[in-house]
């Protein structure tokens, strides 16, 4: 389940962002033009206000080959380390100019995400060396809830879960990269 403050304000206004917690977010260029998605480590939570959640965090890697070099290579590679992430409560022009990055929607990822092999980008030929890289370097382990959730369903609609029950059934909005 993504959160995004124009979906349901009331879940993503209450997400407990939490030090060491790994955050997937749908990225989006200066232009607002849909990039894939971005792993990140939440370093602190600065605040929540009417713009959106703003967050301190470190760079972990990304879907999108381009924002990959530009976090690894590129202009980002500054932002690397330590970065402004805003997850909007709604459009937004705060960052922008390579100041920091937009999370159109977010959602935590938890030691039974990574059991699972999810998200499967991070797993991918092209990630899969640096997101090792980064699991083997942490200090403590991953949390095992995602904030305020206990698990996120990330299957797909009318896909089965473990305990065979079939997971619910969420708007394509959401789902889809250019949604929320």
């Amino acid at each position: 389940m993504w959160l995004a403050g124009g979906v349901d304000r009331a879940k993503w206004y209450k997400f407990k962002f939490e030090a060491s917690q790994i955050i997937e977010g749908a990225v989006r260029d200066d232009a607002g033009k849909p990039q894939g998605t971005m792993l990140m480590e939440v370093l602190e939570k600065e605040s929540t206000d009417t713009h959106g959640h703003w967050l301190l965090g470190k760079y972990i890697t990304a879907s999108d080959s381009h924002l990959r070099w530009w976090m690894t290579s590129g202009e980002g590679k500054k932002l690397a380390k330590k970065c402004h992430y805003h997850c909007p409560s709604v459009d937004c022009e705060a960052l922008g100019g390579g100041k920091g990055i937009h999370f159109k929607k977010f959602r935590p990822i938890t030691q039974a995400d990574i059991d699972a092999k999810n998200p499967s980008s991070a797993f991918g030929r092209a990630c899969a060396r640096e997101f090792k890289a980064y699991l083997e370097s942490r200090k403590e382990p991953l949390p095992s809830h995602g904030g305020d959730r206990a698990e996120l369903p990330w299957r797909e609609s009318g896909e089965e879960d473990k305990s065979g029950t079939e997971a619910g059934s969420e708007s394509a909005e959401v789902k889809t990269e250019g949604g929320a």
